[in-house]
């Protein structure tokens, strides 16, 4: 460079000027014909060679420069973070950067004067071969995207960026490896189809909840009045059976979507498994040993009792289903302080105190394709008619929505186990004592106001209540249940609303109400998730809720308690 610093130096300029001068400088020296020529010749002779010295230096300074500048240039082409490559017209490569014989996976001379063909997937190439020939064509930049195929490592997804170069007969690409941001995105997409999914699910459940109450209510209504010996008392009790199984799968679905409504408690995680043990060894077979083990003073934990039954249900279904030879199934709790070296391997998992749910057989196992997909919804490995691909699904719902977490480790042929960290709460566990009266002794004279926009739900209901001895005052809505009260027809004592209903919810009916009428008992019901952003739709503190489908002894025992004992206002 020169001394400016803002013009590079032509070298050739430095040298034609240099002999020059020399030649000058020989031509006059020929011509001497006096000492004080002689000197003046020899002082111009110093003058040059210190000029050319300069001028020597100069173009020693300008060489560094441009090695240096040339060895930074080589490391920022060889070590960007994307791959370069020179194509010709055929697809062979030319020259490429280290980046780019990091993700080809060969050495630079042996990639040269190979087919980047080569390194695609059979389905990539004919596009690959398309895109090139459209580069070459149109001239302009053109981008694809294809599945990198290099040996010895995993396939990668890139992204490739090319236009034409020099005379038309090369093409400069950009190799771009986008795995990371390609799963990233498949897995932004697979959300919002489960969100999708689950959306659809809990529309599903609450007009299939609907259904069910009328289909078990009157199921169960029909056994009261039956005699052992009639004849059409086995009908009945299918229908009654085949009711309860679809109210299973309904909660399955609203499980995995996470818009169940749940009732959380303080409780014992070994009093749920042990009073489940009944249960369990008539779901599995007879040649798979159950072997249930509880650590003593296991720490309370919150969570809704029912939806713990359905993840051991969920759960040794499966694992009775991996074993068809039999095996072991061994069920345990116990108390985990999780520190910080086994959360960091075990995100989302934070230090702290938990109790640990772990259901284990030794069944056939799952490859680690299948464990990619195990909770997505619908996935099963069954056949045809034997799964509906809800039930890990809804186990993971359930354990997000219970701010738990789940990790599941199997190996084919090896069996499986899955672990659930249920978070440690201070509180103690909350036992309370169901009380068994048969339906009869649940009677009643009070007059209740059932709020019900689905007709044969309020059928079923007003039938169910009538029957008991109540008087009951009917609304398919909330603004003829507010008639009814402004005309205060009768001695109303509760009001048994939906939560869910058009124009006007059951939390802001109570809310309106109950300025008419202060102090009114108020019963939620509902076979639909409580909305999370819909503020009219979230229960007051307290409130006592019954979750569609409810038998009617069920619904009767819960009247009868709320109307003997009354909330505190």
């Amino acid at each position: 460079m020169n001394k400016g610093g803002n013009r590079p130096v032509d070298a050739a300029e430095l040298r034609r000027r240099a002999e020059e001068k020399l030649r000058k400088l020989g031509a006059s020296t020929g011509r001497l014909s006096s000492k004080g020529d002689a000197e003046k010749s020899l002082h111009e002779l110093t003058v040059h060679q210190i000029e050319l010295e300069m001028v020597n230096e100069e173009l020693r300074r300008a060489n560094e420069e441009i090695e240096a500048g040339l060895a930074k240039y080589t490391d920022l082409y060889d070590f960007a973070p994307v791959g370069y490559l020179t194509l010709d017209t055929e697809g062979k490569i030319l020259s490429t950067n280290l980046t780019a014989v990091g993700l080809l996976g060969k050495d630079r001379s042996t990639l040269i004067n190979r087919h980047m063909q080569h390194f695609f997937s059979d389905g990539d190439r004919p596009a690959f071969n398309a895109f090139l020939k459209k580069i070459f064509e149109s001239g302009a930049k053109e981008v694809c995207e294809a599945t990198l195929l290099a040996e010895g490592k995993s396939p990668l997804f890139v992204r490739i960026e090319a236009t034409v170069s020099g005379s038309g007969h090369e093409c400069r690409a950009v190799l771009e490896d986008i795995t990371e941001q390609k799963k990233m995105q498949d897995q932004l997409r697979q959300a919002h189809k489960i969100e999708a999914v689950g959306q659809l699910a809990a529309g599903i459940a609450h007009d299939f909840n609907n259904l069910l109450t009328t289909i078990i209510g009157y199921a169960e209504l029909m056994l009261y009045r039956m005699t052992p010996g009639d004849q059409t008392r086995q009908m009945a009790e299918d229908i009654h059976k085949a009711g309860t199984r679809a109210a299973v799968l309904t909660r399955q679905l609203l499980a995995f979507s996470r818009k169940t409504v749940v009732f959380p408690k303080v409780l014992d995680l070994g009093e749920i498994v042990i009073g489940m043990e009944k249960m369990l060894c008539r779901l599995i077979e007879e040649d798979i040993v159950l072997k249930i083990e509880m650590d003593p003073g296991l720490w309370s934990v919150k969570a809704d009792p029912a939806q713990i039954e359905q993840i051991l249900l969920n759960l040794a279904s499966n694992s009775r289903d991996a074993m068809p030879r039999g095996g072991l199934l061994s069920i345990s709790a116990a108390n985990v302080m999780v520190t910080g070296s086994f959360a960091r391997n075990h995100p989302p998992l934070t230090v702290g105190h938990y109790v640990a749910l772990t259901v284990q057989d030794t069944g056939c196992g799952m490859t680690e394709e299948i464990l990619s997909h195990l909770f997505e919804p619908f996935f099963t490995t069954k056949e045809i008619g034997k799964g509906t691909g809800l039930g890990l699904a809804s186990v993971y719902g359930i354990v997000k929505q219970s701010g738990a977490h789940i990790f599941v480790t199997s190996e084919g042929g090896k069996g499986t186990t899955v672990r659930i960290y249920f978070p440690r709460v201070a509180e103690k566990e909350e036992k309370a004592e169901a009380v068994k009266v048969p339906i009869e002794s649940l009677a009643g004279t009070e007059t209740i106001l059932v709020v019900e926009d689905e007709e044969f739900v309020l059928v079923l209901i007003t039938r169910i209540l009538m029957e008991l001895g109540y008087t009951v005052l009917g609304a398919r809505n909330g603004e003829d249940a507010l008639e009814i009260l402004k005309k205060k027809e009768g001695d109303i004592r509760l009001i048994l609303t939906d939560v869910l209903m058009p124009r006007m919810s059951g939390p802001e009916l109570a809310l309106r109400a109950d300025k008419l009428l202060p102090g009114v008992t108020i019963l939620y019901m509902s076979g639909h998730p409580i909305g999370e952003r819909e503020k009219d739709t979230k229960l007051p503190t307290g409130a006592t809720f019954i979750r569609k489908p409810f038998s009617p002894l069920t619904l009767a025992r819960l009247v009868r308690q709320m109307l003997d004992n009354p909330p505190a206002p």
